[in-house]
């Protein structure tokens, strides 16, 4: 079984006002933030492993979320020639998102609260990359807005250009600081033992071994 914060358990900040050090937590994004929702899984009795919301929810035989994503992907096909230092090892966009977003979306149709539309901006751990230009290319990591519950489309960490159309070798970067939502495996013979029909914090249920 697997159970999600209905709210940010912290801030994350990825990107950094410098290209290099944006261009490095871009690339590692996916790795930080499941390792900070690891750590949530790791304090308590009742989990066996943890990850951060917009990851693959593949579940390995023993409990543990052995696909938190694929780091793999990419790099990116630039569509023009950028000499800005790591341009063409940018790891390409995914859509491991797709899963845990569809699902939390579909449950909060059917009148589920607080499981995609909270009061706070928060990370999914999945990347976007917007190369529609043949002159610029721009990285996400992927957010979903608060209240509305859409995507983001215009959180960029960082960007590079076209050398010859911008003159010079270039790439920006920028920090971002989201919330954190981990979703959590729990351990197979966890049971409810009380307490409410966990419908709200007051009304959470009493867990037991």
């Amino acid at each position: 079984m697997q159970i999600i914060s209905d709210k940010n358990v912290e801030d994350v900040t990825l990107g950094a006002s410098s290209w290099v050090a944006t261009r490095n937590s871009y690339n590692s994004a996916i790795k930080t933030l499941n390792q900070k929702a690891e750590r949530y899984a790791e304090s308590s009795p009742y989990a066996l492993d943890g990850r951060c919301v917009g990851s693959v929810p593949t579940v390995g035989t023993d409990g543990s979320f052995n696909a938190k994503n694929t780091e793999n992907v990419g790099p990116v096909e630039l569509q023009f020639t950028s000499s800005v230092e790591g341009a063409n090892n940018m790891k390409d966009e995914d859509s491991n998102y797709e899963i845990d977003y569809d699902t939390m979306e579909a449950l909060e149709e059917s009148g589920v609260p607080n499981i995609l539309k909270t009061e706070e901006w928060y990370w999914l751990a999945s990347r976007y990359v917007d190369d529609s230009k043949s002159y610029n290319c721009y990285f996400y990591v992927r957010a979903v807005q608060k209240r509305s519950g859409n995507l983001s489309t215009s959180n960029s960490m960082c960007y590079v250009f076209d050398d010859d159309w911008h003159n010079a070798p270039y790439g920006e970067g920028v920090s971002t600081k989201y919330g954190l939502r981990p979703c959590i495996s729990l351990r197979t013979d966890v049971k409810v033992i009380g307490g409410g029909d966990g419908s709200s914090e007051a009304q959470a249920y009493e867990l037991g071994i």
